[in-house]
């Protein structure tokens, strides 16, 4: 018998599209986005965060500099969760 999948809620723009965590290919999370802003108003630079977070300094710029990551939460939507790994599946 197989588990009941749970609900995945993820945050989307106006337009529907997926945003910030809730984006297939976000590499930070919303906690490490908070923390590069607050190294970088502590006066950190962006190579000294980017070592931190072991990404390039230009990533770290377009946080700060709110190219991206900008965007504001209308709404939240339902989607499959990710199917598990093989090696999820199995019972140890």
């Amino acid at each position: 018998m197989t588990k009941p999948s749970k609900r995945l809620y993820v945050p989307v723009n106006t337009e529907g599209r997926r945003i910030n965590m809730g984006h297939p290919k976000s590499r930070f999370s919303d906690n490490d986005v908070e923390m590069i802003q607050q190294m970088h108003e502590a006066g950190l630079g962006y190579r000294r965060i980017a070592r931190a977070f072991k990404t390039s300094p230009s990533s770290i710029q377009s946080i700060i500099t709110n190219r991206t990551r900008s965007q504001w939460t209308d709404r939240l939507k339902v989607v499959n969760p990710p199917e598990p790994t093989p090696d999820e599946n199995q019972s140890h």
